[in-house]
């Protein structure tokens, strides 16, 4: 069961739209990690039987509902206003190079040992920044962190050398 949840202030603003499997514990997260959460006044929370349906709605709440705090959801498409033109938002201002070089070897199938041995980086220290890329790409599983690599960056399997190359050069 996944569940779509809507933080409103005491005015009705949407505060926040988030999607978690356990309401009440990401309640709690939000309560100690979210400067904005004194602001809630209530909370609305819709079920889904999947997570697909889920995504949906919350990149759909995201578009037309416009929450205030939101900055990235999922790992989908988010789209923002320029005047009166609609432009794709991009992840890509969200990511160093040193992350989007480390996502290129991820994407290239390499695994923490290689990542830290071509980054020159311990291999504890490649586990976190997998870590760390999967949490700011908003997925859970390095296959979905790889999805998000090619979808947003463009990168694919031929790219490594090119990292290789770049981080030995810089």
């Amino acid at each position: 069961m996944e569940y779509l949840y809507r933080h409103f202030d005491k005015d009705g603003k949407l505060l926040y739209v988030g999607l978690t499997g356990s309401h009440r514990q990401r309640l709690q997260a939000h309560k100690y990690n979210s400067h904005w959460f004194p602001l809630v006044a209530e909370v609305k929370i819709e079920k889904f039987a999947s997570r697909a349906e889920a995504v949906a709605a919350e990149n759909h709440a995201i578009f037309h509902e416009k929450p205030i705090h939101n900055i990235v959801g999922s790992s989908l498409p988010k789209l923002k206003e320029s005047g009166d033109a609609i432009i794709p938002f991009s992840p890509r201002y969200l990511f160093s190079n040193r992350e989007i070089d480390i996502l290129r070897l991820i994407v290239d199938g390499l695994d923490d040992d290689e990542v830290g041995e071509v980054m020159g980086i311990a291999t504890a220290t490649a586990q976190s920044r997998r870590r760390d890329l999967l949490k700011k790409a908003g997925v859970h599983k390095t296959p979905k962190l790889m999805i998000f690599g090619r979808r947003y960056f463009g990168l694919d399997s031929n790219t490594t050398e090119k990292a290789i190359s770049c981080v030995q050069i810089g």
